[in-house]
């Protein structure tokens, strides 16, 4: 099945020239700070509120700093992709059928919420049940998760890869930029993906995605596994 996505015009990732690498250090101190503006768990609960008030700073903001929310996990839960595959892949989805859509992802994003994937599909399943205002309040989500993602670099070279904390968002943001991933893809330098793409209009050979602070993450769940043992 054919799943719309909210499109991002292709010219806005060619503009990112002065996007700037999430400083973690400085971001998990605010995210810890319940004197900052920017103190997780209020941001967190007015973005869990749909609250489309939330500026590009606050969602960049909540996107980098989920590496330090209270519950973060890596670790990822196929069972929902699963259920949801064998919803989508059917010829007769019905209204009952969406609503579990709806339903399965905002299970998956109370552990993961700023996955793209899943945002998309909700916003995919509502404009099927023609809920536009739930419609616009998940298209807002994933725009801004989106452009703070695109305002992490330029995605041009290992060394200004964007940052992202979700290996399915490099997907998602490629399709929504509207380019073609051939299936190419390799780890190169100091930890960065690389994603060939198919012939575009802006002789775009690929795209880097930065993926340091999620390595260390991984490294910290064998670290404790290890310790346990």
């Amino acid at each position: 099945m054919l799943i719309i996505l909210v499109v991002l015009s292709a010219s806005v990732f060619g503009q990112q020239k002065d996007g700037n690498a999430p400083d973690y250090a400085a971001i998990e101190k605010m995210a810890r700070d319940a004197n900052s503006i920017f103190y997780y768990p209020p941001l967190f609960i007015r973005y869990t509120n749909n609250d489309t008030a939330l500026t590009m700073r606050e969602y960049r903001m909540l996107y980098y700093g989920s590496f330090y929310r209270d519950g973060y996990t890596v670790m990822e839960d196929t069972s929902v992709d699963e259920r949801l595959n064998s919803i989508l892949g059917s010829d007769n989805i019905k209204i009952n059928d969406w609503v579990e859509v709806i339903r399965l992802c905002k299970l998956y994003l109370e552990k993961r919420p700023f996955e793209l994937k899943k945002l998309n599909l909700i916003y995919f399943a509502l404009k099927n049940l023609g809920d536009t205002a739930q419609e616009r309040v998940y298209a807002d989500k994933i725009k801004k998760i989106a452009y703070a993602i695109l305002s992490s670099g330029d995605g041009l070279s290992e060394n200004s890869g964007l940052h992202v904390v979700e290996i399915s968002d490099e997907y998602s943001i490629i399709n929504m930029l509207g380019y073609e991933y051939t299936g190419q893809k390799e780890l190169r330098g100091d930890r960065c993906d690389y994603l060939e793409l198919s012939d575009n209009a802006e002789h775009l050979p690929g795209m880097y995605f930065d993926l340091k602070q999620l390595f260390i993450a991984y490294q910290k769940v064998l670290d404790g596994a290890q310790a346990g043992k």
